[in-house]
């Protein structure tokens, strides 16, 4: 059986919207995908934002897009928000963090600093991110070895 690493990242749109919003952490998720995620903030990667977000200490802010094809020309390089989570790893053009749990998808940035900031936050709350993941039946988080 073939395991499948997930790794975090994040999708930074522009330096211009960052600064437009410097105390936002601007996330697109889709709204009604549990247990991935929904507008009620039920999914494990809502909250797995919320500990992102927190850590960093920026507010979370939700630009509610559907997951699906152009999603990351649509939303994200259109502007509408600064966070992808749930991308296949394979994607394109994007630089990303260690896995964090077991699947296909990967969150993707094209700034390596946020990266940075990110994997740092995912590194110090690893316990946390753990238990939400496994109060949604989602695998265990993988070591923090190999850094992509």
């Amino acid at each position: 059986m073939l395991s499948l690493l997930i790794t975090a990242a994040v999708y930074t749109v522009s330096r211009r919207a960052a600064a437009d919003t410097p105390h936002l952490l601007r996330v697109c998720a889709d709204p009604n995908d549990l247990p991935f995620s929904n507008q009620r903030g039920e999914g494990f990667e809502n909250r797995i934002a919320s500990v992102i977000g927190r850590d960093l200490d920026l507010s979370v802010r939700y630009t509610w897009w559907p997951q699906g094809r152009g999603v990351v020309r649509n939303a994200l390089n259109a502007g509408r928000c600064d966070v992808i989570m749930g991308i296949p790893a394979g994607f394109e053009g994007v630089v990303r963090t260690s896995p964090y749990y077991r699947s296909t998808y990967v969150f993707v940035t094209r700034d390596t600093q946020l990266r940075d900031r990110i994997q740092a936050a995912l590194d110090r709350h690893r316990d946390e991110i753990r238990d939400i993941l496994q109060s949604y039946g989602v695998p265990l988080l993988t070591p923090p070895a190999a850094r992509p």
